[in-house]
């Protein structure tokens, strides 16, 4: 099962939230080829190198999505993110790297 790509949370119409969940999906594409150039690494930390501006909060319902999809594992351990609160690893899924 597929997670959404667009939470629509304000009900918006069908050619909208269509629009919203390509645009997410396009970030999420780039969220994971940035955990591939850098490995481990926190939501603020992703947010840093993300290419253009964009939301936190963004960057963590990608982070859930790619969780959701297997595609990145959430790790026990935390750093204090950009607003000084904790926050988890993540990483790609072992059954995601590929060995040279």
């Amino acid at each position: 099962m597929e997670s959404l790509k667009f939470h629509n949370t304000t009900n918006q119409n069908a050619e909208f939230v269509l629009a919203e969940s390509r645009n997410c999906k396009s970030q999420e594409q780039i969220i994971y080829q940035i955990f591939k150039e850098f490995g481990r690494m926190t939501a603020s930390e992703v947010l840093a190198k993300y290419p253009k501006p964009i939301l936190l909060t963004s960057v963590r319902r990608s982070l859930s999505n790619l969780k959701f999809s297997q595609q990145l594992i959430k790790l026990d351990e935390t750093n204090i993110g950009m607003y000084k609160k904790p926050e988890h690893y993540y990483q790609i899924a072992n059954n995601q790297l590929i060995l040279f």
